[in-house]
Formats: C-alpha cells, sequence, structure tokens
C-alpha cells in the first residue's frame, strides 16, 4: 500500500522505472535481433553459395554425364550411317559405351532409325519386345515428343516418367541429321519419316535428311531417392529440400522429385539448367533461418529488463520512503546540508513565533491508563495536529511527551507577523479541534493549554546520531512559559505576538488582555489571551474543515512484543555482578587505612567479604614483607565448586587458592605513592568476585533442592585478624 500510494503521488518514479525499462529492453532486443539478423544472412548466404551451390552443381554435373551416352551413340551413327554397319558391329559398340558411362544411371541405349524402334541394348525381352519397329511418328501418343525434338533439333532430356521396370526414368534424345543426295535416301535402312511437316526431315538447300534419333534412358532413382550423396548431404546437415523441375513443354510437364518436407517456408532457390531440362532445388534449415538462441535471448533480456526495472522502481521508492521520512525529521534545507558533508548546523532567526502546547492534567490521565491506550490517546491526537500544521504552513520541531512545539518562520524565514498569523490560526484549530476530539477511549475528554511568543531564534543540528533540527534561544523558554501558565482550553500570547497580530490589516484576531502574569525566570509579564472575533469571514469554513480533519481515522498502532530474554552467560553474569561490587570495593579501594577487622570467619556460604590493608599489615600471602596497599577478598562456597579453576582462568592477580570450604584470595597494588593505586588490584577482586559468584548461581541451578539466598558482599562487620595470620 505504501509502494502504491509513493507510485500514485511521484509518477517520475514510476515514469523512472519505465525509461529504464523500455532503454534496457530495447537496447537488448535490438541487439539480439541484429545479432539474430547477422546470423540469418550467414546461413542464408552458406545454403546458397556454400551447400546449395556445392549440391546444384553436382547434380548439374551428373546429368550432364548421363548425357554421355547418347553423344557417343550419335557420334557412331555419324560415323557409320548405313544400317547394315550398324548392325554389325552394334554388339561391339554398345558394349563400348556402356563401359564409359555410369550403369546405375544409364539403363538402355536406343536408335530410332526415321523415328522406328530398331536396336536396343539391352536387348527387350518379354511384352517389352513387341515394341520394335514402333514407328514413333505414326503413334498419336509419342507423336508430339517427336515433333518437339525435330523443332529443336539439340540433345534433349524428355521426362521425367514412371518406367515399366518402376522407377523414375528420363530419356535423353539427339536427332541425327545426315547429309542425302535425296529426299527419299534411307541409306539402305528401309524406313522413311512418317507424315514429316514440311522442313523438319528434308533440307533441300543443304541437302540435309533426318536420318533418326538416338536416345538414352536414365534412371532417376540414385538422383532422387537412393543413397546418392548429393540429397543426403543436405538431410546430414539438417536440411529440408524440396526438388522439383519446371514445365518446359509437353515432354517435360511440372513434377516434384524429391523433398524431405511438404512446405518449406522461405526457402534459399537453386536453378538446374541443362539444355530444355530446368529443376529447381529449395532448401532452408530444418529449424529455419532464426537461431535456436534468438527467441531464448529475447525472453531474458524482456526478463532481465524487468528484473532490473523492478528494482530501480523498488530503489526509487526506497529511496522516496528514506527522504519522505527525513523530511519529516528534518526541513529540506538541513537535509541538503547534512546530505553535503557540513557537521554542525546553525542558523540565526530574526523573528520567529513558537508555540507551545500539552495536555491538562496529562498526569492524572496517564496514571489511569496502560502505556499502549496513553500510546493510542496520544497517537489519535497529535496525528490531527500533524493535519493541523501541514494545512496552517507551521514547522512541527518535537513532540515530548504530552507536549507540543511548533514554530513559524523556521526554517524559512517570512514576515514577522505573518509568522504570527500563522501560529496563531495554528493555535485557534487546536482548541477547536481538542473542543470536538473524540478518542478511541470512551468517556474520556481533553484539554490542552496554549502559548505563543515571538522573537529571535538559533536553529540548528547538534550532534551526530539521531539528529534532531533544534530551536535554541529565550524565545523558546518564554514561549514554554506562556504555556504553562495559560488555562485550561486557552491560549495566551505575549506582548511581543500581541503587537505582531494587532498590525495585520483586517485582523480576525482578538486580543483579551490578561494582565501582569508571574512568569518563573521571566519576572511579570504582560499577557493576552488569543481568540477568533465570531465575524471571521472563514470562520465557517475553517470550523467544518478542522470538524472534517478530526474525523479521519488516524494511523492504529501496532504494538511490537519484546523478544524473550536469552539464558545469560557467564560472561554476561559476571559483568552483572561486577557492576554490583563497584560501589562496595570503592570505598575499599581508596582507603590506607589498616582494616579495622579480618574477613569474617562466618561468612555465609555464596558470600563475599572484602577489604583493604596498609603497610602495617601482616605479611602478604607470599610469605614476604607487607605490600604497600593490599587487598584481600574471601569468598565462602561450597567444596568443589571449581571456583579455584575459573579464579585462574580469569586471570585474577595475587594469590588465589581453596582451603577446605572457603576460597582465599589477596591481591597485591604496584604502586604506593597514590591512594588510588589501590584500584589496579581491586580490579582483579572485582574479576574474582564476579567469577565466584557466577559459579555459585552455576552450583544453585545444578542443585535439586531449594536453597536460601545469600547476600553477593558480607554486610557485617568485619573481626580483627587473628596473630599469625597467613591470609590478610
Amino acid at each position: 500500500m505504501a509502494t502504491c500510494a509513493i507510485v500514485g503521488s511521484c509518477p517520475h518514479v514510476l515514469l523512472t522505472a519505465l525509461a529504464v525499462f523500455v532503454a534496457l529492453c530495447g537496447t537488448g532486443l535490438v541487439g539480439v535481433l541484429v545479432a539474430s539478423d547477422v546470423e540469418t544472412n550467414k546461413a542464408r548466404d552458406l545454403a546458397a553459395n556454400g551447400i546449395g551451390a556445392q549440391v546444384t552443381q553436382s547434380l548439374k554435373e551428373a546429368l550432364m554425364v548421363s548425357m554421355f551416352g547418347s553423344e557417343l551413340l550419335a557420334s557412331a551413327v555419324v560415323n557409320m550411317p548405313r544400317c547394315a554397319d550398324l548392325e554389325a558391329s552394334w554388339d561391339r559398340l554398345t558394349t563400348d559405351i556402356m563401359s564409359r558411362v555410369d550403369s546405375q544411371v544409364v539403363k538402355q541405349l536406343e536408335l530410332d532409325v526415321a523415328g522406328v524402334i530398331w536396336k536396343t541394348a539391352p536387348l527387350l525381352t518379354g511384352s517389352l519386345a513387341s515394341l520394335y519397329g514402333r514407328d514413333l511418328l505414326k503413334e498419336e501418343s509419342d507423336r508430339p515428343g517427336m515433333l518437339y525434338s525435330l523443332r529443336e533439333r539439340r540433345t534433349l532430356i524428355l521426362g521425367p516418367y514412371t518406367c515399366s521396370a518402376g522407377f523414375k526414368c528420363a530419356f535423353t534424345v539427339s536427332q541425327v541429321f545426315l547429309p542425302a543426295p535425296s529426299e527419299d535416301y534411307d541409306w539402305g535402312c528401309g524406313y522413311q519419316p512418317y507424315d514429316c511437316p514440311p522442313g523438319l526431315c528434308w533440307d533441300p538447300v543443304n541437302k540435309t535428311k533426318y536420318w533418326g534419333q538416338v536416345s538414352t534412358m536414365l534412371d532417376l532413382n540414385p538422383f532422387l531417392v537412393g543413397s546418392d550423396v548429393r540429397l543426403q548431404m543436405l538431410r546430414k546437415r539438417g536440411y529440408d529440400y524440396r526438388l522439383w523441375q519446371e514445365e518446359t513443354s509437353f515432354s517435360n510437364p511440372f513434377s516434384v522429385l524429391a523433398n524431405s518436407t511438404q512446405h518449406l517456408d522461405d526457402p534459399v532457390v537453386q536453378r538446374i539448367q541443362i539444355q530444355n531440362l530446368a529443376w529447381v532445388l529449395e532448401l532452408r534449415p530444418r529449424g529455419g533461418w532464426v537461431p535456436a538462441w534468438r527467441n531464448p535471448c529475447i525472453a531474458a533480456v524482456v526478463l532481465g529488463s524487468v528484473l532490473v526495472a523492478l528494482l530501480v522502481l523498488w530503489l526509487l521508492v526506497s529511496r522516496e520512503q528514506h527522504n519522505r521520512l527525513l523530511q519529516e525529521m528534518l526541513p529540506p534545507k538541513v537535509i541538503q546540508q547534512l546530505q553535503s558533508g557540513a557537521n554542525a548546523i546553525a542558523e540565526h532567526f530574526e523573528s520567529v513565533t513558537v508555540l507551545f502546547s500539552d495536555i491538562v492534567g496529562y498526569t492524572t490521565v496517564a496514571s489511569n491508563l496502560t502505556p499502549f491506550q496513553v500510546v493510542t490517546l496520544l497517537n489519535e491526537l497529535f496525528t490531527v495536529f500533524d493535519d493541523l500544521v501541514h494545512r496552517n504552513g507551521v514547522y512541527k520541531v518535537e513532540t515530548i511527551g504530552d507536549a507540543l512545539m511548533c514554530v513559524a518562520g523556521c526554517p524559512v524565514p517570512q514576515e514577522p507577523a505573518a509568522n504570527a498569523e500563522r501560529i496563531a490560526r495554528m493555535a485557534l484549530d487546536m482548541v477547536a479541534a481538542v473542543e470536538q476530539f473524540r478518542p478511541s477511549l470512551d468517556g474520556l475528554k481533553l484539554q490542552i493549554r496554549i502559548g505563543i511568543h515571538s522573537g529571535p531564534v538559533v536553529a540548528g543540528v547538534v550532534g551526530r546520531r539521531m539528529p534532531r533540527y533544534c530551536l535554541f534561544g529565550d524565545t523558546v523558554n518564554t514561549a514554554s512559559r506562556m504555556e504553562s501558565t495559560s488555562l485550561p482550553m486557552c491560549i495566551q500570547v505575549s506582548a511581543s505576538t500581541a503587537e505582531l497580530l494587532r498590525h495585520l490589516p483586517g485582523s480576525p484576531f482578538v486580543l483579551e488582555h490578561r494582565g501582569p502574569v508571574a512568569v518563573k525566570g521571566k519576572g511579570v509579564m504582560d499577557t493576552y489571551f488569543l481568540r477568533l472575533t465570531p465575524c471571521a469571514p472563514d470562520l465557517v469554513h475553517r470550523v467544518s474543515s478542522v470538524s472534517a480533519i478530526v474525523n479521519r481515522p488516524a494511523r492504529p498502532v501496532t504494538l511490537i512484543e519484546a523478544a524473550p530474554p536469552s539464558p545469560r552467560s557467564l560472561t554476561s553474569r559476571i559483568n552483572t555482578n561486577m557492576s554490583r561490587l563497584v560501589m562496595a570495593l570503592a570505598a575499599s579501594a581508596h582507603s590506607t587505612a589498616s582494616l579495622a577487622g579480618s574477613l569474617s570467619n562466618d561468612t555465609a556460604a555464596g558470600g563475599i567479604a572484602l577489604g583493604t590493608v596498609g603497610s602495617g599489615g601482616a605479611g602478604s600471602a607470599a610469605g614476604g614483607g607487607g605490600s604497600p596497599l593490599s587487598s584481600a577478598l574471601r569468598i565462602s562456597l561450597p567444596a568443589g565448586s571449581g571456583v579455584s579453576r575459573r579464579l585462574r582462568a580469569l586471570g585474577a592477580p595475587g594469590s588465589a587458592h581453596v582451603t577446605g570450604e572457603h576460597a582465599h584470595i589477596l591481591s597485591r597494588g604496584e604502586e604506593p605513592r597514590l591512594p588510588t593505586e589501590g584500584s589496579r588490584s581491586v580490579r582483579g577482586l572485582v574479576v574474582a568476585a564476579a567469577a565466584a559468584a557466577a559459579a555459585k548461581e552455576d552450583e544453585g541451578s545444578s542443585s535439586t533442592g531449594p536453597s536460601a539466598p545469600s547476600p553477593l558482599v558480607s554486610s557485617r562487620a568485619p573481626t580483627p585478624p587473628a596473630a599469625g595470620s597467613q591470609h590478610q
């Protein structure tokens, strides 16, 4: 809720976060998209000029090689046009040609004299043997293709077809035109072209005649669906492809030759053009041109931008909350000075007006309420006062208990009369608000006193920890006295403030002279009571606005439960016991007279007796002469309590040992010149006594039966030491 309130009241916070998001997201997306386009262009270039060009060139070369058999056979016919010669050398000739071509692709050689099927290698068998003697110019299904070939007069590739052997095939056809003496010349073959259109089979000008055609039948499956390295290379490299033939003639219809998928989006296109044949190869990476990392990178950029924008928003909201909290505690000008590194801040104001208020009978009211109820009551009341502070444009200096202090003309200086007017309106609004104030505690009615005074002050921040903006000067003290000597639900103003209010043009204020009032520390002062004239033009509006402020719900008080205390450690118990011993040991440490008595021989178990011994005392614990200043301590504890071990571990000076049920410690001083030097030896006694008391606590906590408490320091007067006593 607080975050939403800050975002709503400070649009620049949200706009800054949005700007960060747009900048980061835009920059990141541009970077990802540019890198993706670069990668896409590289992939397209590789497909077009790399692997795609390699595959198309390989297919083109394979088709050209497959035409080699037809050209060899046509060359043999040109050299031996007579049918008798061809028939005699047919087997040898075809065997030689088939050895020179790829037998996996070239399946058959064929001679058609004058368009009549005459010779094939290998021979046709079975039902296909009936094809011998078939006149291709005469058959209606074959005539269009034959006429097309005659017109082209070049080697053609016709197809594809589905041959009777079950594979997809094509035919390379070469038309043979030879010199002839006449149109009827047949080279001894006995065949004439059937119904050949004029100008196609006989050229009377050049004296050339259509001899016939030679052809080869090609098996296209090795190119398309077999283990051909060309298309297999595309599959292995992760490409989808589609190879299809354009329709260029009646004998070359549209046909899809091979494909790895039915449809390709935005493929790279490679064309294969050989004679009359036009093949098209389309290819694209199997996952598309877009790199696989693009979409995850876009998601990462958007998500990262959102997270950074949220972080910026959180930082800005936190900063705004911090600034608002500072502004509630300190003036903006002071905040800037502190943030710039100023140590001590003080500023003189020539004329300000200070207001003090407190609750009448607050002590009595608070005594009848629980602390939490007191906090709730003050929170509800001061919430109303805070709204009035904001409304009247005054500065709230501080609250101390039930007292409120406000000032006008500080920290921003203004005209003295305007300062007095704002504070006067603030005081009148406070009285009106308290009259209408109904706390959540039923049956409670409050009254306040208000005092106002005008004069010079010095304002500033003193100290480094928990800085507060404070006012200093006699004006503050006088305003406080005006409040303390005022009457319930009355506003007492000093003469200086009254003088400022009188000079306001059209002043709506009534100043009722109270007369001389004895003021502590100031003597007798002439004061006034401030009231608002009933004829004030904005009276109705001010009363209604104050009512609206009073009726606003106050922020509830949240009670924070204190954490349970943790178990005390030995160190903390020693520190506590040391503090208890300070007062008792101080008198002993600074005394230079001999102790008038010895340590009590009957100190209760767990008790401690202590004192100091001067130079005239008995011998020391070490057996030598007496020390100039010694402190002695006797502790009585149950045997086996481990006191000696603890005392030595804590480093108590002097001697420490356990005899029977008593622990005896003698600590000797080091410097005899000043009595206060005894405090050095007492330091060891403090540590030892505290350790002994802590050990006693351990013994008591581990015992199963109850035991009566014993004093930490023996309160009995020590008895004189026995003659020859070893320990002092």
